[in-house]
């Protein structure tokens, strides 16, 4: 079943028609883009907001859909102890629109927790990791494009969870 909807999402991003303008997205993408967010580590007074950060590269198969490494990191800290979230993903994202697109994967989380005023309690938790969102591609030039985007990641540990969420501006060169 999971292959099927798979393969339909494939040929429905490979058939769907695009102004001339969206041509151009096809092939080798890179992309990086820096907000806000808010990451809730899953342990009594941490988490919070902070910067945001993500990576990707990937390949688009039509200039609707594309496969993605995706790397995002949400980051918080005090004078008492820091917190980050690193997913690392490997995604499918699908331009459901000419400008609006949304993308979902699966992969790798991580969780660094330093606690203390100096980071002396330091711990790190590694487990499945998820992620989903979307965006708006809101100005094209040749082969990069600017986008607001916004994303939801889970990490899944042996005992715990951690969540962020985060807005961020990019660009993608494709």
């Amino acid at each position: 079943m999971r292959i099927s909807f798979v393969v339909l999402i494939v040929c429905v991003g490979l058939a769907a028609p695009l102004h001339a303008e969206q041509q151009h997205r096809t092939g080798l993408g890179i992309g990086a883009s820096l907000g806000a967010g808010v990451l809730d580590a899953g342990c009594e007074d941490c988490g919070g907001v902070g910067p945001a950060l993500a990576i990707q590269v990937g390949w688009f198969f039509s200039p609707r859909f594309g496969l993605l490494y995706d790397a995002s990191a949400v980051a918080r800290g005090d004078a008492f102890g820091s917190e980050m979230g690193l997913h690392m993903v490997g995604a499918a994202q699908f331009f459901v629109t000419d400008r609006a697109w949304v993308k979902a994967g699966a992969g790798v989380a991580r969780l660094e927790l330093r606690e203390g005023a100096f980071g002396q309690d330091e711990s790190e938790r590694v487990g499945f990791g998820a992620l989903v969102g979307g965006g708006f591609e809101f100005h094209r030039s040749n082969n990069i494009g600017l986008e607001v985007r916004s994303q939801l990641a889970s990490g899944f540990y042996s005992s715990d969870r951690s969540t962020s969420v985060s807005i961020s501006l990019g660009a993608m060169w494709r």
